[in-house]
């Protein structure tokens, strides 16, 4: 252990005032034993090595933490963490000396090689190598390799920041329309695909390479700022080339190629796409208290909700590890590289939170029965600032940059919004009854609403509330139920307030106006019907979409006139031939989740 720290293994909690280091209150130095240790840290007076470490994370660009003094805080060791993470890196950043042309700090960081990578945990406590390798960083004038950017009207106002909160100007609920927050990665960590190589070199030239993340956004239903962060643009922030929720993504092939089946199931997908991630992987949300989100359907971490007053966020069971459970699946090597090399551990198989490591004991695990009890403040506050590291600029670069960066990332996306959401609407049974059975066997929901609107409200509504679409054991869903009776009192006022007995029939003959009655039923859906606001906002966004046909061409195909809205039904399911081999993601709907 070097001796600019004092040789101990500085942790949470530690302090010089308290002369606290290394887990344990130390005894002041009496004169005799000060003179005899001349030329070490530790000697008559106020020692620093707390100080001292801080000040020096400052200098690489590990300032998590407000200010450098003598408390090793929850910042400290979050900043720690974060060093130990890109220390790991093959290629860092050193900086050169400030000139007329590149006085900003980020332009003045060129790529170079990590000649000593660390090999230890990601533990956010001061071990041996990670002193030895801060010392190393101050001596060859390393630096992080990626510097988060705060830009106005395209010039940089601030710089090397990291928690979610910390460019957020003047502590305001949003920043102006003309800035955003953009990253400097000189380490080349990130594969480009070829279809972005040709911008990436003239944001090279043009921009210093300055890769925008989005802007800093905090919902006005948030009276506490208790969250807050990313909202990417999809006009300006969106790699738009490669991240696009497109056919190619899905099947492999153009929308011109599907067939029929392919092209109505595609349109589900796309639809629950724009109202979700506005149709691109990688405009991920870090601003509300879901803490983070991405993907088909923006797929969730976890939830805090803020209690009342000033104190602590509180943490909730709001759709626990969905996202973790997807990031469970990915091959281990890029789970590995993209999440578990940056400090992301997952609980359990079923991704019921995250965890931290440590020095060699138990990981600190962040899940709803770890959060600390009410009247625990200081633990609670610790807990929290734990679970916001990872909603942090630096991680909302790495969500963004692996869906950009990886084509498995973002298949995993769309397939696990296939397999967790979309697959049970198609094979629910319908429960509403008044229905007849299709052929020899019990309708099912998609069935009696099979358009691709219809298809993806019920899908979404699915991932916020699955009773209302899947009903409970003895009772029917009571969304699909009442789209279902609505659209007959609506077609009946269309014919001098008659039923049409055709509604008596095997629903696989309805005519396309008794589905146009349910999408006009699912738009005149009251106020607050079916959870408040929730039913509301899906209603508005999905009218959007719902007359728009897709077309792969970018940006998004323009609204088409309300007379040819989409009403195709999607078809029974055809196995493909021994001779062809489908996309995965034809394979899964056509062989698992449409009904013969």
């Amino acid at each position: 252990m070097t001796d600019r720290y004092g040789k101990f293994n500085l942790r949470l909690g530690d302090e010089d005032a308290k002369r606290r280091w290394g887990g344990e209150e130390r005894k002041a130095p009496t004169e005799g034993q000060a003179k005899a240790a001349v030329g070490q840290v530790v000697t008559l007076g106020a020692p620093s090595p707390v100080l001292t470490l801080k000040k020096d994370l400052d200098i690489l660009g590990f300032k998590y933490f407000d200010k450098a003094d003598g408390i090793f805080d929850i910042y400290t060791e979050l900043a720690l963490r974060e060093f130990q993470a890109y220390a790991r890196f093959e290629t860092i950043a050193e900086e050169k000396a400030p000139s007329k042309k590149k006085s900003a700090y980020c332009q003045r960081l060129v790529p170079v090689k990590n000649t000593k990578p660390y090999h230890g945990p990601t533990s956010g406590v001061l071990n041996t190598e990670t002193a030895t390798l801060i010392a190393l960083w101050i001596e060859k004038g390393w630096r992080c390799p990626v510097t988060m950017v705060l830009l106005r009207r395209g010039k940089i106002i601030d710089e090397r920041f990291w928690r979610f909160d910390q460019a957020s100007p003047g502590g305001s609920r949003s920043m102006s329309k003309d800035m955003v927050v953009a990253a400097r990665d000189v380490s080349g960590y990130y594969h480009i695909p070829a279809d972005r190589e040709k911008r990436e070199k003239e944001w090279a030239a043009t921009e210093d390479g300055l890769r925008r993340i989005g802007r800093y956004y905090r919902h006005k239903s948030d009276p506490h700022r208790a969250f807050g962060g990313c909202e990417p643009n999809k006009e300006k922030d969106c790699w738009r080339e490669v991240t696009a929720v497109t056919p190619e993504l899905c099947y492999g092939k153009p929308f011109a190629k599907l067939d029929e089946h392919s092209r109505q199931s595609f349109l589900v997908i796309w639809t629950v796409a724009q109202q979700e991630c506005e149709g691109f992987l990688d405009v991920i949300n870090t601003w509300d208290r879901a803490i983070v989100s991405f993907g088909i359907c923006h797929f969730t971490f976890f939830g805090l909700m803020k209690s009342a007053g000033k104190g602590p966020s509180r943490f909730t069971e709001f759709k626990i590890g969905t996202a973790l459970h997807l990031l469970r699946k990915l091959p281990e090597t890029l789970f590995e590289k993209y999440f578990a090399k940056l400090g992301l551990g997952i609980v359990g198989k079923d991704g019921r939170g995250v965890s931290l490591e440590t020095e060699g004991g138990k990981p600190i695990e962040l899940v709803p029965s770890t959060n600390p009890p009410a009247g625990h403040e200081k633990e609670a506050a610790i807990f929290e600032a734990r679970v916001n590291f990872f909603k942090s600029w630096h991680w909302s670069y790495r969500y963004e940059m692996a869906h950009r960066a990886s084509s498995e990332v973002r298949m995993l996306s769309v397939r696990a919004f296939v397999d967790l959401y979309f697959s049970k609407v198609l094979q629910a049974p319908w429960k509403g009854g008044e229905v007849k059975p299709v052929g020899k066997r019990e309708p099912r929901i998609a069935d009696v609403m099979p358009t691709p609107y219809l298809l993806g409200f019920l899908a979404m509504r699915h991932v916020n509330c699955p009773s209302d679409v899947l009903g409970k054991p003895k009772k029917p869903g009571v969304l699909p139920a009442f789209i279902l009776k609505e659209a007959k009192s609506i077609h009946a006022k269309q014919n001098k307030g008659k039923e049409d007995p055709r509604w008596q029939a095997d629903p696989s003959t309805w005519p396309s106006e008794f589905h146009l009655a349910m999408v006009d039923a699912l738009d005149a859906l009251p106020r607050g019907k079916f959870g408040p606001k929730t039913t509301e906002r899906l209603t508005k966004s999905f009218a959007r979409y719902r007359v728009r046909r897709y077309d792969a061409a970018l940006p998004p195909p323009q609204p088409q006139a309300a007379s040819e809205k989409e009403v195709t039904k999607l078809p029974p399911t055809a196995k493909p031939s021994a001779a062809t081999h489908p996309h995965p993601l034809d394979k899964l709907l056509r062989l698992k989740f449409v009904a013969p």
